[in-house]
């Protein structure tokens, strides 16, 4: 008998077949995501300090205001618990 399977582990980097899109990039107060419907987003800074996080996301735009300018990591929890990631920068 063979028996063959393969287990991913790890999280995955939303690269250019994601379809998740963050936008204005870089942002000043807000952000606005695109088919992220129900996840749940979690913004860590550059030194991997988690400085945000929103439940259930719902589709309304995300305030960063009280964010720092430089560059910030956004992951994304989907329902089925896989994890991709994003990154954004805060400009003013």
């Amino acid at each position: 008998y063979n028996i063959h399977f393969s287990v991913e582990v790890g999280i995955g980097e939303a690269g250019e077949n994601s379809q998740i899109t963050i936008f204005p990039n870089p942002a000043k107060n807000s952000l606005q995501i695109r088919n992220a419907l129900r996840t749940d987003i979690r913004i860590y800074s550059i030194t991997g300090q988690l400085v945000q996080t929103v439940n259930d996301y719902n589709g309304s735009s995300i305030n960063i205001s009280a964010l720092e300018n430089g560059v910030y990591t956004v992951q994304f929890v989907m329902d089925d618990y896989n994890i991709a990631t994003k990154r954004i920068t805060i400009i003013r």
